[in-house]
């Protein structure tokens, strides 16, 4: 789900509602949110803790980038991307796709992928019970 400007509060709990009015119980389906724009960003942290169905938390970066103006290289979304790992990790939820570097903006060479993951593995989600949270 991607959340837009100014539904932050309203968008999570809206979609948990539809889900629970089709009569699936709380715990069975799990909603995980995408930030996309500069204006959701800084309410990254609200929105990770924005309804107990919410297991996973993203940053759109293609989109978050467009919206703020930067390019959408690794060296500018570095701090956005920890930023959502430290909101998500403080909610309880698993920071998802997260990595610092993303092979689309690396050189094809081997050597190339093989830095991206090793530069990227400092953001990725560790197993633990966050994990366990998307899974129930």
């Amino acid at each position: 789900m991607s959340v837009p400007e100014g539904r932050a509060r309203t968008l999570v709990p809206e979609a948990a509602a539809i889900v629970a009015r089709g009569g699936i119980a709380l715990g069975t389906t799990r909603l995980v949110a995408m930030v996309e724009t500069a204006a959701a960003f800084f309410r990254i942290a609200e929105i990770a803790r924005a309804h107990p169905r919410l297991c996973g938390l993203t940053l759109g970066a293609e989109d978050f980038a467009t919206s703020a103006g930067i390019m959408a290289e690794p060296e500018a979304l570095t701090m956005p991307k920890q930023m959502a790992v430290f909101a998500a990790r403080a909610a309880g939820i698993m920071p998802l796709a997260l990595s610092a570097r993303s092979p689309s903006f690396t050189t094809s060479t081997y050597s190339g992928r093989r830095s991206a993951a090793r530069a990227g593995s400092g953001l990725s989600a560790r197993r633990s019970s966050i994990r366990a949270r998307c899974r129930s």
